[in-house]
């Protein structure tokens, strides 16, 4: 999961720069977002027909990632442990 820390730390790091209302919803909504394209790839992988899901599926299983990262990130402010202790090797140097 120590990947997922560092994904979310360094989006969160360049959304706040942008947008420092509701980074954390960005952050969480562009990593669901990446993992509805992982799951699409696999399935287009493993030969899995893309119409078997239909139209509801593709809106639906963002909805769910988003769900997921909401449960993991959000609840609890489990985030702002993530911010104030970045994972190793998350650290951004500014250029």
């Amino acid at each position: 999961m120590n990947l997922f820390k560092t994904l979310f730390y360094v989006l969160y790091s360049f959304s706040y720069k942008t947008n420092k209302s509701i980074a954390e919803w960005s952050t969480i909504i562009v990593i669901s977002i990446l993992l509805t394209f992982n799951l699409i790839t696999l399935l287009v992988l493993f030969d899995i027909p893309i119409q078997k899901i239909g139209k509801g599926g593709f809106k639906f299983i963002p909805l769910v990632f988003i769900g997921l990262n909401w449960l993991y990130f959000l609840k609890g402010s489990k985030y702002l442990k993530i911010i104030e202790n970045p994972p190793d090797g998350a650290s951004l140097r500014s250029r």
